[in-house]
């Protein structure tokens, strides 16, 4: 018979999952929901591509291993945890669920399978299907006034589209975060850091223009850039900025692909 094998984690970002897919004679499908646990240009989205056959065979033989070993009680866990899950169909037929988290740490064959799942994953990255990337670029003026410029690229194979600035409200959240790092990490307070949304109002340009309607297409390996002006009243100091984007990935038609999220390196102050 057949095997069907699901690895999903929330390591990035509790509402972001990562899930990896493996079903026997098909793809493996990778869905990064965010890059936080990695920063940077890392992009998100759909990753597809024939499986590689040794990556494939040492989780499956992995799994089996799991399937035999002895469960261990499961506690409750509770919000905010990490929490990783392998949902098995081997020769049976029949699911079985695995799972760790910080309440229920994980045993030596979860470890193990879980660890053949994400060298696979690691493979199946350098294969975006419908994926998108960012890159944030401050230009600051004090503490008082900050140019931002938020650029996206679709890192796949196929266009995918987000929504148009105009749609923004209820679909996009862009957020910079500047938080002191000359005040020693037991010492930080809320006064040393500020949350700034970035919207529609402060958009100054996109580039290249945009065309009315509700989504904006991004033909493969091609980008959108998206410059605000924004007014900040930073008290004097130096400071870490970045940038999180949550946004819906669309197809090229606009239908939703999945809500991802994506975040920027941190900058330092000059």
């Amino acid at each position: 018979m057949g095997y069907k094998i699901e690895y999903w984690s929330n390591r990035a970002n509790d509402g972001y999952a990562t899930i990896l897919r493996v079903s026997q004679g098909g793809p493996v499908i990778l869905q990064i929901g965010s890059n936080a646990d990695e920063p940077g240009p890392n992009p998100v989205g759909i990753f597809r591509a024939v499986s590689p056959r040794a990556e494939e065979e040492a989780l499956v033989q992995s799994a089996r291993r799991l399937l035999l070993a002895p469960e261990r009680p499961v506690v409750p866990s509770v919000p905010g945890e990490v929490m990783r899950r392998l949902t098995l169909a081997l020769d049976t037929g029949s699911e079985e669920v695995r799972s760790a988290s910080e309440s229920s740490p994980a045993t030596a064959p979860f470890l193990a399978a879980e660890s053949a799942a994400i060298a696979l994953a690691k493979v199946i990255r350098k294969s975006p299907q419908a994926a998108l990337a960012a890159q944030t670029f401050f230009q600051l003026g004090g503490t008082k006034h900050w140019d931002v410029s938020l650029k996206l690229t679709n890192a796949g194979s196929e266009p995918v589209a987000i929504p148009h600035p105009d749609y923004w409200e209820n679909a996009v959240s862009i957020q910079v975060t500047a938080r002191r790092n000359d005040v020693a990490l037991a010492d930080l307070r809320n006064q040393h850091q500020r949350f700034i949304e970035l919207s529609r109002r402060q958009l100054v340009a996109t580039i290249p223009l945009s065309k009315p309607g509700p989504t904006i297409l991004i033909a493969p390996h091609r980008d959108v850039t998206f410059q605000f002006a924004v007014d900040v009243d930073l008290p004097a100091g130096r400071y870490d900025r970045w940038l999180s984007l949550e946004t819906y990935l669309l197809d090229a038609r606009g239908v939703e692909i999945a809500r991802v999220e994506l975040v920027s390196a941190k900058v330092q102050s000059p």
